[in-house]
């Protein structure tokens, strides 16, 4: 069979997999409070004295939660499968963005309810609904993990705008509840989902379990790397809308801006996507980040009347983060412990994701402006990609750890 046959059989076998990933990603736990934030920081200054920096903060409590059970939550997967968990975690999760329509306190029991909610959340993260689109392709792997992820870039795109409109109408506690509702769309197709690929499938390619992915230097580039740049474009995309109303647009026509990040990252990794499956990824997601670079200097100098155009181009790198953790995962390690080296991976590009909104409202807390950020963002994006740059080629890489596998067994023998 051609490799394009391959492809085009996969799919066909898949569609229900990746129909409950896209969906699932679209609304779950990272987009709903992640790139939902930035609209409530407004009201939420407005309600209760908080400032930019504390209520940015609130994500960093949340993934802090999501980093240190993201690796046991991956080795779950790997046993077990994914739909118990999520059939759980959806509507708890909901129930606690519920409560904090309902919130009344202090700044810091709002940034613990999203620590709660990440914990809630466990079973609606990427870690899951990657570790489904992996399992089940393998020729199309890319293009079906870029249009898994796609569906954060559909949020991306129209949550904005949604809550902006909501909030006008109803409140920022509206906006909560209107999360709540948002959360509860995958549950439907997760209990619908085939039992047959509940669980990802262990292959043949790359490490075997008995091999340390920690000692290994291609595995630290990828996390610092990816974390590097969730730093860069966390902070641009939470503080974007507040951004562009300090430059003197309204909230509606901030949150419509905003929304062509959303643009950009379906554009971005549906491209992606297709690219990494004919090309070598690293040189695709190293041209990705240098232009999202770009981007970051042109919304320095080139004014309100740009912002759209260097919103799609932060988009890129949204669109291209997460599935290559994804792909790149699975090509160098295997699908053998996809679920643990994915989840530790992922828990330090959350981690980044995290700093970056929190440093980037401390700086303004400060500076009273993001010229700063801005700057950080488009250092840290372009050496990110220099970095990604010099990962070895699949092939090289697999047989120099066979080789070492191979020695270290051939050694063990000898004493």
């Amino acid at each position: 069979m051609s490799s394009e046959a391959g492809r085009i059989t996969e799919f066909r076998k898949s569609w229900a997999s990746l129909l409950t990933a896209t969906v699932g990603l679209a609304v779950g736990l990272v987009p709903i409070l992640f790139y939902s934030l930035g609209s409530f920081i407004a009201p939420l200054q407005a309600e209760f004295g908080w400032s930019r920096g504390d209520i940015s903060t609130a994500v960093l409590f949340m993934t802090i939660v999501i980093a240190l059970t993201a690796p046991a939550v991956g080795a779950l997967i790997d046993r077990y499968g994914v739909k118990t968990l999520s059939l759980i975690s959806i509507p708890l999760l909901a129930v606690v963005l519920f409560g904090i329509s309902r919130y009344e306190g202090s700044v810091l029991a709002f940034q613990g309810l999203y620590a709660l909610a990440a914990l809630a959340g466990l079973g609606a993260t990427p870690v899951v609904y990657t570790s489904i689109v992996a399992g089940a392709f393998d020729k199309a792997r890319g293009l079906a993990l870029g249009i898994a992820v796609s569906g954060v870039a559909f949020t991306t795109a129209g949550l904005p705008i949604l809550l902006a409109m909501t909030i006008q109408s109803y409140g920022w506690r509206g906006g909560y509840v209107a999360l709540a509702a948002l959360v509860l769309i995958a549950w439907p197709f997760m209990l619908l989902m085939p039992g047959r690929i509940e669980k990802p499938v262990a292959k043949k390619q790359g490490m075997t379990v008995d091999t340390s992915v920690f000692k290994l230097p291609v595995f630290w580039v990828l996390g610092i790397s990816f974390a590097a740049i969730s730093v860069a474009v966390g902070a641009i995309i939470v503080h974007l809308v507040p951004m562009l109303r300090d430059a003197g647009l309204t909230p509606i026509a901030a949150a419509g801006v905003a929304g062509f990040i959303g643009i950009g990252a379906i554009f971005g990794r549906l491209v992606t996507g297709f690219l990494i499956d004919h090309f070598f990824a690293p040189y695709v997601a190293a041209a990705m980040f240098f232009i999202t670079s770009l981007s970051c200097v042109l919304l320095l100098y080139a004014g309100v009347e740009t912002a759209p155009f260097a919103a799609a181009l932060t988009g890129l790198s949204l669109g291209a983060e997460a599935d290559l953790i994804a792909y790149l995962t699975a090509k160098y390690f295997g699908m053998v412990r996809y679920g643990f080296v994915y989840s530790v991976l992922y828990a330090m590009f959350a981690i980044g994701a995290a700093l970056g909104p929190a440093a980037a409202g401390k700086a303004f807390d400060i500076s009273g402006s993001y010229r700063t950020t801005i700057w950080t963002a488009a250092a840290l994006l372009a050496l990110s990609a220099i970095a990604i740059l010099r990962l070895p080629r699949f092939e090289r890489f697999e047989k120099q750890n066979a080789e070492k596998s191979g020695a270290a067994t051939e050694m063990a023998k000898s004493y």
